[in-house]
């Protein structure tokens, strides 16, 4: 997954980012790769 923004909107992308990392959790790679 990507996640872009507008520029100079970094703190609003790192806040999103943020919490698709608790709702999603850590990448994990597909059986086989």
């Amino acid at each position: 997954m990507q996640i872009v923004s507008q520029q100079w909107c970094e703190i609003k992308l790192l806040a999103i980012a943020k919490h698709l990392h608790q709702v999603i959790g850590v990448f994990q790679h597909p059986p086989g790769y």
